[in-house]
């Protein structure tokens, strides 16, 4: 009976899905739901009974699926080595800070695309060697 109601769920959303559209969830399963049907976490409204969307539990499971606001394939906002705070704090640069994020990120935003990520890594690496080769 669930699986038949998930199955409802997403394609009721599915058919809401629009980019000027956000969600209002009152239950971490519901964001978990809008989530895996596509909408993007940063316009997800929680507010449960007793809740607000600063609820620490459902801010981590959000957390780990923004795709803007440290995202968990950078090591998320609570990682002290989290990409960006590396790149930060060694003052890498344009070149050198692509090379750090896209070997932080390899086989983990998307398993698929490992090896696509390594070679972006090495494009911004090279990029960075002809440059100072060139002073």
């Amino acid at each position: 009976m669930g699986n038949q109601k998930n199955k409802k769920h997403h394609k009721i959303l599915s058919r809401i899905l629009n980019p000027d559209l956000g969600a209002d969830c009152v239950s971490g399963n519901e964001v978990k739901r809008v989530l895996e049907t596509g909408f993007v976490a940063n316009e997800i409204v929680f507010a449960g009974v007793g809740k607000t969307d600063t609820d620490p539990k459902i801010l981590t499971y959000l957390s780990r699926h923004c795709p803007v606001d440290h995202p968990s394939h950078y090591g998320g906002d609570s990682n002290p080595y989290e990409t960006i705070k590396v790149i930060d704090a060694w003052d890498l640069g344009f070149s050198l800070g692509n090379t750090v994020k896209y070997i932080s990120r390899a086989g983990k935003k998307d398993p698929t695309k490992e090896i696509e990520d390594l070679k972006k890594a090495l494009f911004y690496l090279e990029h960075h060697i002809k440059t100072l080769e060139k002073k």
